[in-house]
């Protein structure tokens, strides 16, 4: 019997054979546009396209500890020692309950928010974002901040009313 489960088991690790390409994914983790390219590639018989879970700001030790192949990251610094490549610019919106006051509005100022709850995937600012673009030129701040550790949770958050968030529209687009 032992015998017969090691054979179904390298069986099953051989099926997987083939070659692959590692994505990271943390925080942004909504990668609603990875189906598409893994059917791509499969047609193409070029490879499998793998995701790779890592925590928050591990996305770059994960490609240079060669665990992962690429990610893609919402900003990337010029510090890092890895090749990099600007996609697209994007904008940030505030992703708010559908039944929301808010929701209606075309325009959301920080007035608008205080007294509410944000739900970020990261208690740290992060340069360029929400808290340098939104936050600190008006000095209004939520009344609570909920660290959700990424985008799919806080929308999930989101979608039963427990507050709100700002995020890259590429990372929302889907999911709202």
């Amino acid at each position: 019997e032992m015998l017969s489960r090691a054979e179904i088991e390298a069986q099953w690790m051989a099926r997987g054979k083939q070659k692959k390409v590692r994505i990271a994914v943390s925080s942004y983790d909504h990668i609603g546009w990875m189906p598409a390219l893994a059917a791509h590639l499969q047609r193409q018989n070029a490879c499998q396209l793998e995701v790779i879970n890592v925590p928050l700001g591990e996305e770059k030790s994960a490609l240079l500890s060669e665990k992962a192949d690429f990610t893609v990251l919402p900003n990337c610094s010029s510090a890092t020692p890895l090749p990099a490549r600007k996609l697209f610019d994007d904008r940030l919106v505030c992703c708010l309950p559908k039944d929301s006051p808010l929701a209606a509005q075309s325009v959301i100022l920080p007035s608008d928010i205080k007294g509410l709850t944000y739900l970020t995937y990261s208690a740290t600012p992060d340069s360029g974002f929400e808290f340098d673009g939104f936050f600190r030129p008006s000095q209004v701040f939520p009344s609570q901040v909920i660290q959700i550790g990424n985008v799919s949770s806080s929308m999930a958050m989101i979608s039963r009313g427990i507050g709100f968030s700002i995020l890259s529209r590429w990372a929302v687009s889907k999911l709202h």
